[in-house]
Formats: structure tokens, C-alpha cells, sequence
């Protein structure tokens, strides 16, 4: 894709004190922060799609009950500090640009080097797999975000391929984004959907932590909007749904994503969704109320409550909702600036509502979009009444949630090694990043956790 002028895509977490100082425009502008973008893909679920029914043929099953979630009560601490992010922009054109990352050091945690490296610890969190990282042959580097690459990784152990997430301790520690990573890893072992990337395993070694998830090939559900220009209604109502039920689920086990997006949504080999990278996610079990204050995100998607400083909640993800609605549609974010400033891009989304004009979509659907790009989150359509929507009126909720809807939208994919659908800008890199002699030894008791 060609390059031009990049908006700017950001991650920064500060703390639920920082709420007077992020409430000004000039102030969030002074703000020197990074943009965040990680590409991590899984392997398709080992189901049985042979009995799916497709697309159009939609049987209400009234009698069938809601899945029922099971709560895990755990606890996570704030996200703090600004990430040094490897980093994709958008162009006015909703298209994907490469962009220099933002640098942010401290020695804090460091001391003088002078040990050898050594592998330090496994965790099989999910499954009674056991993996060795010694095992695992590094075959394709299928994306790259905030603190390093994902490769497509082979496991001698089992024969299976793998996305394995490969992130820098020293890289951690210089942006002090230590108990981000330790509450991503916390989040994923305790989550459990059909459509949420499932962690397998981690490791460590002195330089490196490792996430090991399931791949799947399917692509971003930015990479096919991007080759479709836009999705027609009927694709849309169905990742809408897909979406919602990802959504419903983790607010149920009181988590809030805070990133939705499409280069955060990958598909499977038959076309249903799988949510990735929760490092910005919030978790609210022990907390005394649902609320925070933290200013993060991807520019073109932060809510004007959270760009006005204020408290918020889980609304946050119910605005991103109606943001990825509209992007399926028009094929672009409903609020960009081809000028790349942040302020006059915040001041949009404060502003100014959608433009429905390049493109004749339904009433149901213009209808929807707007009732969750309310400026108010307490405006906002109740979450509850998104399946009873109009624009819904042929979908049953139940057959998505239990994956009985054949997706019209199918990857083309021949075999596994196919990767048509992953980004080549990805794959023409180097799998072994180059080894550099570091000037300190990292204090590998600050990784207890992981």
C-alpha cells in the first residue's frame, strides 16, 4: 500500500490520578505518545463444522438458553506508562502506513551486565500440552507490534504450527510496561470464548518472555476490508454479531477490552472471528466500582468521554463497536484527519457526527451506528437491545454464539502454509533478530510472575 501523511495511532496509559491533566485538547496534543498495533494470529478450533447451517437459513431455536459464563475472580493492576511501539498508521484512505516508533527510556530494574543466557521458566496456563521452546522451529514473521514480533512457529513436540508472541524483557523495562505485559498474560488465562485467540503456553528466557497461541490464517479483518473496499450488509450483520458476542462475554467476566478495532480481529480458515492482543484490556474483578480513567487506544477510536478526561466504563467498548460497524461499511473509520494531528482528529470525534453520504446504507443499519456513536456513553443504546436492533432482525444470537452460522465471507485458503492473507510486509522479514551484547544485565526477579 502507498504511504502518505500517517494519523496518529497511539497507546498511552497513565493512571485513574492523571484524569484533570488529559482533559484539555493542548494538553492530550503535549502528550508524547506512541502508537499501538499488534498483529498476533491463532490456529482454527478443532470443530466440527460439518453440520453448519448456511448463511440465510436461520432457524430461531427459542427454547435454547444463553451460555451461561463462569466468573474468575482475578485482579490486575493499572496499565502505567508510555509504550515504544513498532507501529502501523492509517492514511485518509483507512490505509495502513508504517510509521517510526516513539522512544521513552529509564535504567530503572537495570544493572551492569555479566551473565550468560540461560532459559528460566515455562508455563502451560491453558492446556496439558507441555511445549519445550527449544522445540519450536521459527518459520515466518506474520506480524510485529509493541514490543516485538509474532512468528509462525513449528512444535517437534506435537507437529503443529503456532503464533508465537516474542516480546524483549529489556524493551519492557526501558518503557515501563512490565505490569501490562504480566496483565495480558492474567487476562488470557482466564479467558475462554470461541471467539478470543487462546493462549497455550508461555516461556521465558534472560532476554525474552514468549506467548505462545493458536494460529490461525485467515487474515485481519483489516486485510479483507482493505481487498473488498467495503463489506456489504448481510457480511456485516454477521462479524457484527460475532463481534457482540465477543464483546457480551468479556464484560460478563467484567473486562474491558479498550481496543477494538480490525487489525485486532483475525478469521479462521472458515471465516468466523477470533479477538487478539489484550494489552490495553482492563480488568475489574476486585475493583469496587467499574470505572477508570486511564486515557488509551488507537487515535481513531477513543471515545470523546475518554478524550474529555472523564471516568468511563465499559462503554468504551460499545463506542469502538459502532466505530467497527461503520468501517465495515464505508470501508474507513468514521473520524480521520488527513492532516495527521491528533487534536483536530479528537476534536472530530467530540464534534462532529458520522458521514453517511459516500455510500447508501439501510435505515437499520445508519440507525444502529448512530445509537452507539452517541456523544454521551449514557445516550448509547443499552447492550442488552443490540441483538433486538432491526438491523439484526434475521440474525439468531444463539446459532452465533454456538458458531451454527456458516460465515459468507471464507479466507481463501489452500493448506496451512498458505499465508495469502497475512500482510507480505510481515513475512519479507527476518525471523532471528540480531543478537547485540547487552550493556546490562537484566534483573530477571522483576519476571517472577510471567
Amino acid at each position: 500500500m502507498g504511504k502518505s501523511q500517517s494519523k496518529g495511532k497511539f497507546a498511552f496509559c497513565g493512571t485513574d490520578d492523571s484524569k484533570k491533566e488529559k482533559s484539555k485538547f493542548k494538553e492530550i496534543e503535549s502528550i508524547n505518545v506512541a502508537n499501538k498495533k499488534f498483529s498476533s494470529v491463532d490456529k482454527q478450533d478443532a470443530e466440527n463444522y460439518d453440520s453448519m447451517i448456511p448463511y440465510g437459513m436461520l432457524k430461531k431455536i427459542s427454547s435454547q438458553k444463553n451460555t451461561n459464563f463462569n466468573r474468575d475472580s482475578t485482579s490486575s493492576k493499572e496499565i502505567i506508562g508510555l509504550k515504544t511501539c513498532d507501529t502501523f498508521t492509517r492514511n485518509s484512505n483507512g490505509e495502513r502506513n508504517s510509521s517510526d516508533s516513539v522512544k521513552y527510556f529509564t535504567e530503572k530494574y537495570l544493572t551492569r551486565t555479566s551473565g550468560s543466557v540461560r532459559r528460566l521458566s515455562s508455563f502451560n496456563p491453558t492446556s496439558n500440552k507441555k511445549l519445550d521452546l527449544a522445540n519450536l522451529q521459527k518459520l515466518k514473521v506474520i506480524g510485529r507490534g509493541t514490543f516485538g514480533k509474532v512468528l509462525l512457529v513449528k512444535s517437534d513436540d506435537d507437529n503443529k504450527l503456532y503464533a508465537l508472541k516474542c516480546i524483549k524483557k529489556i524493551h519492557v523495562l526501558k518503557t515501563n510496561n512490565l505490569s501490562n505485559i504480566l496483565n495480558e498474560k492474567k487476562i488470557f488465562e482466564k479467558l475462554d470464548s470461541p471467539f478470543i485467540i487462546k493462549l497455550i503456553q508461555t516461556f521465558q528466557d534472560q532476554e525474552m518472555l514468549y506467548l505462545l497461541f493458536d494460529y490461525y490464517n485467515g487474515g485481519e479483518l483489516f486485510f479483507h476490508i482493505q481487498k473488498m473496499k467495503r463489506f456489504n450488509e448481510e457480511i456485516v450483520k454477521f462479524y457484527a454479531a460475532e463481534i457482540y458476542c465477543a464483546l457480551e462475554y468479556l464484560h460478563t467476566q467484567k473486562i474491558i477490552y479498550r481496543d477494538l478495532k480490525p487489525e485486532n480481529i483475525v478469521l479462521d480458515k472458515f471465516g468466523h472471528i477470533k479477538l487478539i492482543d489484550f494489552g490495553l484490556a482492563k480488568d475489574f474483578n476486585k475493583k469496587r466500582v467499574d470505572l477508570c480513567s486511564t486515557f488509551c487506544g488507537t487515535n481513531e477510536y477513543i471515545p470523546p468521554e475518554v478524550i474529555s478526561g472523564e471516568r468511563y466504563s465499559y462503554n468504551f467498548d460499545w463506542w469502538g463497536y459502532g466505530n467497527i460497524i461503520y468501517e465495515m461499511l464505508y470501508g474507513r473509520p468514521p473520524f480521520t484527519d488527513s492532516t495527521g494531528s491528533k487534536n483536530t482528529l479528537f476534536q472530530k470525534i467530540v464534534k462532529e457526527e458520522p458521514n453517511f453520504t459516500k455510500y447508501t446504507i439501510s435505515h437499520e443499519a445508519k440507525d444502529l451506528i448512530k445509537s452507539l456513536l452517541k456523544k454521551n456513553p449514557n445516550d448509547r443504546i443499552n447492550p442488552a437491545r443490540i441483538p433486538k436492533h432491526p438491523f439484526f432482525k434475521n440474525i439468531d444470537f444463539n446459532m452465533i454464539r454456538a458458531k451454527l452460522i456458516t460465515p459468507q465471507l471464507r479466507p481463501e485458503i489452500k493448506n496451512e502454509y498458505d499465508f495469502t492473507n497475512i500482510d507480505s510486509t510481515f513475512l519479507k522479514e527476518n525471523v532471528n533478530s540480531p543478537v547485540k551484547k547487552l550493556k546490562y544485565e537484566i534483573d530477571q526477579s522483576k519476571f517472577a510472575d510471567f
